[in-house]
């Protein structure tokens, strides 16, 4: 079988190799023409490929494509698929990513398929096919993607009538601040908060300030990167609501990492009584518990979603190992989570809301995800981070960096085994053990 299809990168390359791919495989969109240009960005390739393939898995749309989500699709334990993952990376002294990339691999190869088709759920929609041999693509064509100097919007120098039946799945998901478009300032009370637009989407742009009160050796945007993987942690728990897109936003120049979140529509959180705010906040508990989010209590660090009404968590910059203000809470980010007594069982903040929220929904959504898949994810950002640091010179935060997530990781591990104990506990008196 033989399908016309189409590829965008932000960077021109030739070496198909899966190695390089962030999620699994290199996707590409099979849709009709006249695709939203919205996602297409400044500096962008169009590739149009011929790809052959004969036993394609049909799924739907993962969402996020990885190790896990081909080995759930094809019924095997993943546990093991991960320590295997894990032993590779060691021995060959490479990325987990890579090593996860290349063991699903070879569970579709040894199965006989050749590719996944699946109907795009996020993105401009419609059909989508992901291969990962580089001898099933030949490419027919590159386009660059340009902006149109006269009006300012995006337009595209084609090579056929026929491009852009899908665009672009497998853009480089980092920005750097030449992406930024729009940008207008707006007041933030320990930050600098700016509203800006990236590929067309209203985003909020958090920019570190360096007169809050960061140590005197500490890179500020240091604090960007740490509440980003607050956030990715976030993202894994299911009912737990955070804005649709977070990304980082480099400034090669001045060598400063900000923090873009999608605009989310609806109120500030004082809209809704303490207690709708408590019930709809359920599933939050034990995660804001587990990450030391300690401004959750803020209402301000809220948004009622104007379509269903449902709390929105926005601007965690309290948690993991900073203050929101960029002090550092030192041994108060303890191993021990404290915040089981001060969130849950205290008299103000966090617990002032959480007083009013079902624990047994806490505890099945915290019990939901695994140790294990909470490593995997830490491991990620940290992959990702330090590639996109290394990258672009940023040396002195790379550093700081790796300091910070190692002992982030150490305590995330610690404070998981206490909180599961406790939620072990609330799940026995809910099952009345």
């Amino acid at each position: 079988m033989r399908v016309n299809a189409y590829y965008g990168s932000t960077v021109k390359f030739d070496d198909w190799d899966i190695t390089k791919t962030r999620e699994f495989g290199y996707h590409f969109g099979i849709n009709d023409d006249n695709q939203s240009l919205h996602r297409i960005r400044d500096g962008g390739y169009l590739y149009e490929v011929d790809l052959t393939f004969s036993n394609p898995l049909t799924m739907r749309d993962a969402l996020r494509w990885d190790l896990r989500s081909i080995a759930d699709e094809l019924g095997i334990p993943y546990d093991d698929l991960e320590r295997e993952a894990r032993l590779r990376a060691r021995k060959n002294f490479s990325a987990l990513g890579v090593e996860r990339n290349l063991i699903a691999a070879e569970l579709l190869d040894d199965r006989g398929y050749d590719a996944i088709l699946y109907e795009n759920q996020g993105e401009t929609g419609g059909d989508a096919i992901i291969v990962w041999n580089p001898g099933q693509i030949q490419v027919l064509g590159v386009t660059r993607i340009e902006r149109d100097s006269a009006d300012g919007e995006l337009g595209l120098r084609v090579r056929s009538e026929s491009v852009l039946r899908s665009l672009i799945r497998n853009i480089i998901s980092e920005i750097d601040i030449e992406d930024v478009e729009g940008i207008c300032m707006t007041r933030g009370s320990t930050h600098v908060m700016n509203t800006c637009y990236i590929g067309g989407d209203k985003f909020h742009l958090k920019t570190p300030d360096e007169n809050a009160e960061f140590k005197s050796t500490t890179n500020p945007s240091l604090q960007s990167l740490v509440e980003y993987l607050a956030y990715r942690i976030f993202d894994l728990y299911p009912d737990v609501t955070i804005p649709g897109r977070i990304e980082l936003v480099y400034d090669r120049r001045s060598k400063v990492v900000s923090l873009a979140t999608k605009t989310v529509p609806g109120k500030h959180g004082r809209a809704l009584s303490l207690e709708r705010l408590g019930e709809g906040l359920s599933a939050s508990v034990y995660v804001n518990v587990f990450l030391a989010n300690w401004d959750v209590g803020n209402t301000a660090n809220i948004i009622v979603r104007s379509d269903d009404s449902k709390p929105v968590l926005i601007d965690p910059g309290g948690s993991l190992i900073f203050r929101a203000r960029g002090g550092e809470k030192g041994e108060a980010f303890g191993d021990y989570p404290r915040e089981l007594e001060t969130m849950i069982d205290g008299t103000a903040g966090a617990a002032e809301i959480f007083r009013y929220s079902d624990l047994r929904v806490a505890a099945r959504t915290f019990n939901s995800v695994p140790w294990s898949r909470v490593e995997g994810r830490l491991d990620e950002c940290n992959e990702e981070i330090t590639r996109d640091l290394t990258d672009r010179g940023f040396d002195d935060l790379l550093a700081q960096w790796g300091r910070a997530f190692d002992h982030i990781l150490k305590r995330l591990r610690n404070r998981h085994r206490e909180i599961l104990a406790n939620v072990k506990f609330v799940e026995s008196v809910k099952n009345g053990g």
